[in-house]
């Protein structure tokens, strides 16, 4: 097992950010945070350029996991993959599924990480992100998952309407439970939301909860069986956890709302120990 006392780097690259974190053991020295650029190395040393990256480990949670394992699986007992070129940066493996068709990258140390500060926590752990992850969990294993692609719908059909602002977190609730009893009108109820546009000329706070809300009813309308009766868990950075969080609680589900860079780094720290000196 590794040096509880190496000097080593935590690292998060998650929609676009980065996140790094130089620690010594299990203690953080330093934390920074920057864009994502196209490499790992490069984009840590444009956001911390006084650390010495290339001598120490650097275990990376990311979007593009360069491996997978199949469910069900533990994410705490998943060694972290070397890169082949650079072999002091370690992946963490990601999580796939064929029934549906999944993968869960950037993910697992979250999950991890929540897991290993609630232990023997079981119930459905959901992670919006670039794609959103409904997970199964039961003694530390992820049994099944379900991916969403509803944030990336969200930001393309603002887009497309010209609304920038932050959603009116009130007006969530009524528009999520129009399309989780009728989901099949999801497409319809956005016609409707950008027509008003030109016909009321409701305010952008409203749209952009309408667009939140219908949205978020259709994912739980088809994610319904993961939730309900369940113990549920939201990771997710403040902007994604509000909406999540508001079209939840609607619906009379009790949610642990866990921070998503703390569980992160918890996670990373639970891989760092899976490395061999």
């Amino acid at each position: 097992m590794t040096n509880p006392n190496q000097t080593w780097i935590a690292a998060d690259i998650s929609n676009g950010r980065l996140t790094a974190w130089r620690l010594k053991g299990r203690t953080v020295e330093e934390k920074v945070t920057g864009p994502a650029g196209p490499g790992i190395a490069e984009s840590l040393a444009q956001a911390a350029p006084g650390w010495a990256h290339m001598d120490r480990p650097v275990l990376i949670n990311s979007d593009l996991a360069i491996a997978f394992f199949p469910v069900p699986a533990k994410p705490a007992n998943l060694v972290p993959q070397a890169d082949a070129s650079q072999p002091n940066l370690h992946f963490l493996t990601g999580l796939s599924t064929t029934a549906p068709v999944g993968v869960l990258p950037g993910a697992t140390a979250r999950i991890a990480g929540f897991l290993a500060l609630n232990a023997d926590w079981d119930g459905v752990i959901c992670l919006p992100g670039t794609a959103t992850h409904w997970a199964l969990v039961s003694a530390g294993e992820v049994v099944e998952f379900q991916s969403f692609l509803t944030v990336d719908l969200f930001r393309m059909t603002v887009a497309a309407m010209g609304v920038s602002a932050q959603p009116n977190l009130s007006e969530i609730p009524a528009a999520a439970a129009d399309t989780m009893s009728r989901p099949e009108l999801l497409a319809a109820r956005l016609a409707e939301t950008k027509a008003s546009q030109l016909l009321s000329s409701p305010s952008e706070d409203c749209l952009s909860a309408r667009i939140w809300g219908y949205l978020l009813g259709a994912e739980l309308a088809a994610s319904r069986s993961y939730w309900l009766g369940q113990n549920l868990a939201l990771i997710a950075d403040d902007s994604l956890a509000a909406p999540y969080q508001a079209a939840l609680q609607a619906q009379g589900l009790p949610v642990t709302l866990a921070d998503a860079d703390r569980m992160t780094l918890e996670g990373l720290i639970t891989a760092h120990a899976m490395l061999q000196p």
